[in-house]
């Protein structure tokens, strides 16, 4: 499937903000890596901003519509929570040039009108995953001894590490590096007999 313009200039911009920084990559960073002049740029995209916010954008959107599309349907918590942390690990495979500029330069867009709808996205991954510990505790599949809320944050917090370690050519398949995911989350969860 070829790119169109956006993707190409959004993948050089990722390409720069996870080597440089956003900070330290300009417009002419950006306009030099496609073989564009500035004013060939500027025609896409009109700040610096906008490469960031669209970076955002696109990984929240596709794990929500990954989440509404897999794990709303499935009839039960466990279900649920085994399709969460695929959508999870697959979003991390698939947008993997986002990850790191999604969790280290949101601060760059704090004073932006963008700052909310980004925020409110990342919060309702977030609410997505606490819902379904907090179904599952209710239906007493998932333990109960410890809030649900310290849960999600820390199956997100092991999840949302992934970017620093995952290597797409590493020995590990992603298939095995799943089912050790859900071996470890659900022997955390899951209900002791």
């Amino acid at each position: 499937m070829k790119k169109d313009k956006m993707d190409e200039i959004l993948d050089a911009a990722l390409s720069l903000f996870n080597k440089k920084g956003y900070l330290r990559t300009s417009m002419t960073d950006i306009a030099n890596a496609l073989n564009l002049t500035k004013g060939g740029l500027y025609h896409h995209v009109i700040k610096k901003e906008d490469l960031l916010k669209l970076a955002h954008e696109r990984m929240t959107d596709a794990f929500i519509k990954g989440f509404r599309q897999s794990v709303k349907p499935a009839d039960n918590p466990q279900k649920k929570l085994a399709s969460w942390l695929k959508e999870h690990i697959l979003l991390m495979q698939e947008y993997q040039p986002h990850i790191k500029v999604f969790f280290t330069e949101l601060d760059n867009l704090k004073h932006s009108p963008y700052f909310k709808t980004i925020v409110a996205k990342r919060d309702e991954i977030f609410d997505s995953l606490y819902d379904i510990l907090v179904e599952g505790q209710q239906e007493k599949i998932f333990r109960e001894d410890i809030h649900p809320r310290i849960l999600t944050f820390l199956i997100m917090g092991m999840l949302n590490w992934f970017y620093q370690w995952y290597k797409p050519d590493g020995p590990r398949s992603l298939e095995k590096i799943l089912g050790d995911v859900k071996n470890l989350v659900f022997g955390g969860v899951l209900c002791r007999d």
